[in-house]
């Protein structure tokens, strides 16, 4: 294996110095730790097993870099491929040794793809119904109703005591140039 640009490879030592970083931050949390008056409470907080679970995220953390150093120095390998003639041979070998594993894999696909077919066919068609439903109510209509419609939050006596709209109702307002 060989890199790309190997000097990135020089930012790996860098991490020594992350963690000599992160043990000076620890030292000076404990000196401030100090004031505290009763250290012993402060003990029992953190309890038995968090001494090493604290370290785990920057550990990880310091993987993480250390690997995006690696991938920034863009790593390069040479694999040798089998050649066209011999992969198609082997696959071929491989669909007749498993015939009824290939079969299965071929109706799974068709079944797929079936699907796919009926479930787009089912939404162009409710897309096309849907319009020409919209459609149907045409620009020049206006549809009234005597009480709200949509979810009822509450009882309104006025509500409910409207008088119902009729043909004059609308006739007026046409008349008026309302509507």
């Amino acid at each position: 294996m060989s890199f790309l640009w190997p000097e990135a490879l020089w930012g790996l030592a860098l991490l020594p110095l992350l963690v000599l970083v992160y043990v000076w931050l620890l030292r000076r949390k404990r000196k401030s730790a100090v004031r505290y008056a009763n250290l012993g409470m402060i003990k029992e907080a953190m309890g038995v097993g968090s001494k090493f679970r604290r370290h785990v995220p920057p550990a990880i953390f310091l993987l993480a870099i250390a690997a995006m150093i690696v991938g920034m120095a863009r790593p390069v390998a040479t694999v040798t491929l089998p050649t066209q003639k011999q992969t198609i041979v082997m696959a071929l070998d491989n669909v007749r040794a498993h015939k009824f594993r290939s079969f299965l894999t071929t109706l799974g696909v068709v079944i797929g793809v079936l699907v796919v077919i009926l479930i787009s066919s089912i939404l162009t068609g409710l897309r096309t119904n849907l319009i020409r439903y919209i459609e149907d109510y045409g620009t020049n209509n206006i549809y009234a109703f005597h009480l709200s419609t949509g979810p009822r939050t509450g009882e309104d006596r006025a509500e409910r005591l409207r008088k119902p709209f009729v043909v004059e109702d609308a006739e007026a307002g046409n008349a008026a140039g309302i509507v």
